[in-house]
């Protein structure tokens, strides 16, 4: 399995549409992508921790991949189209990560 991570760290002053997020954009992830290996996608929608403190982290995106060479390949036929979808529900710059899940 292949991994990738969005994490959209939080920012004072920031802008993020949830309602956007959750009813455009994951569709759409979804939509573009399962047909190339996508298994599932999750989405974290970032807490207070139990201290009280804020989040690092305004929302965190876990994709599996069933391998690399899909993930590869659903990413060079989808990226365009949803990362311009980003700017209709957040300014915040996303950070990705990527990798293969040992289990």
């Amino acid at each position: 399995m292949f991994r990738m991570h969005a994490v959209f760290p939080a920012q004072a002053g920031a802008r993020f549409d949830w309602d956007v997020y959750v009813n455009e954009h994951l569709p759409l992830a979804r939509e573009k992508l399962a047909p190339h290996g996508l298994l599932n996608i999750t989405a974290q929608r970032c807490a207070k921790g139990p201290d009280g403190a804020q989040p690092t982290n305004t929302l965190v995106v876990t994709l599996n991949f069933e391998d690399e060479e899909k993930f590869k390949q659903a990413f060079a036929e989808a990226a365009p189209e949803l990362i311009a979808h980003v700017e209709k529900f957040t300014d915040i710059k996303p950070i990705f990560h990527f990798g293969a899940v040992v289990e």
